[in-house]
């Protein structure tokens, strides 16, 4: 717990602790209780070389199904009218666990359970209740982006690489924040 780098493999540990928890992997787990109540039904997601879900990578679904997720979320999640997830969970899951090594790639950034959160000294987001925001961050680029102090849930799919990341951000906190804020 004293220094934070991320890995996918640590991701992918959570299939297993899915499949030994309900004897199911993690997709069928993920189709019954999550995908279905929110209506999400064109999904893959490839298995790992170990035969388990790879939930560290590949999970294809449309920009829609992604919004869903991130309005799952931001209702604290209920999806309409009943409850798919617990509140606590959102709470938790959301809620800055440790901070990126200020010498790192990940300077500015914290990380939850699974969840992205910018700290009070990243500059990508002066301004816009630093707090309140939180992303999940996929490879190349795919972004689902909560908002809850504009009721906004922000998706945006790309194939980038390296820093190039952070000009969605850019893009993101310039002309789509500006405009809901506006």
């Amino acid at each position: 717990g004293a220094v934070f780098e991320y890995h996918s493999g640590c991701s992918l540990l959570l299939s297993g602790f899915i499949q030994t928890a309900t004897g199911r992997d993690a997709e069928s787990f993920a189709r019954e209780f999550l995908f279905e109540p929110l209506g999400i039904e064109n999904v893959s997601w490839p298995l790992s070389p170990g035969g388990v879900t790879g939930t560290h990578w590949g999970l294809a679904m449309t920009r829609r199904d992604m919004a869903r997720f991130g309005q799952l979320f931001l209702n604290r999640g209920r999806w309409g009218g009943h409850r798919v997830i617990s509140e606590q969970w959102v709470e938790l899951s959301t809620r800055e666990h440790i901070v990126g090594d200020p010498n790192s790639f990940y300077a500015g950034f914290a990380y939850g359970y699974q969840w992205w959160r910018f700290t009070d000294d990243n500059s990508m987001v002066n301004g816009l209740a630093v707090n309140d925001v939180y992303f999940a961050y996929g490879y190349e680029g795919q972004i689902i982006l909560v908002a809850p102090h504009l009721d906004l849930v922000v998706v945006s799919t790309g194939a980038l690489s390296g820093d190039s990341f952070l000009l969605q951000f850019d893009l993101i906190r310039d002309h789509v924040f500006a405009a809901v804020d506006a």
